[in-house]
């Protein structure tokens, strides 16, 4: 069975809304036990065990956000295609097949490096507008 001092202790913190530790080093706990009578506790914030980390915002892109730019980096580069072809076969081609004959005949790495540059340039001009 604990002592009259632990007893004390605990229904001090618990009145107090303070931690054991907290209450024990209270001189308000102390005097309130020794003059028999309850103390205001002094202006110090309940310690707790756990640790509450925040989580840190997210910087990039959400899923959706990756898909539209995906999709936008693919019409771009389809553009880039149409837009180097001379405007008198314009007509006889479509974006489509220039895509097809002209960017995915490059090898992977050509591709990817394309890819790669026009998303920045997507993703700097959506910065610049928000």
């Amino acid at each position: 069975m604990p002592n009259k001092w632990v007893e004390h202790v605990k229904q001090y913190a618990k009145k107090h809304n303070l931690s054991y530790g907290c209450a024990v080093s209270d001189p308000g706990c102390k005097s309130s036990y020794h003059a028999g009578k309850d103390v205001p506790p002094l202006e110090t914030p309940m310690r707790t065990s756990r640790v509450i980390k925040a989580t840190p915002p997210k910087t990039g892109p959400t899923t959706a956000e990756k898909e539209m730019i995906d999709k936008f980096v693919e019409d771009a580069i389809k553009d880039i295609y149409y837009e180097e072809f001379p405007d008198f076969m314009k007509g006889t081609v479509s974006r489509e097949k220039l895509y097809k004959d002209k960017f995915l005949t490059l090898s992977k790495k050509k591709q990817d490096e394309l890819r790669n540059r026009v998303r920045q340039r997507v993703i700097t001009q959506l910065r610049k507008t928000n």
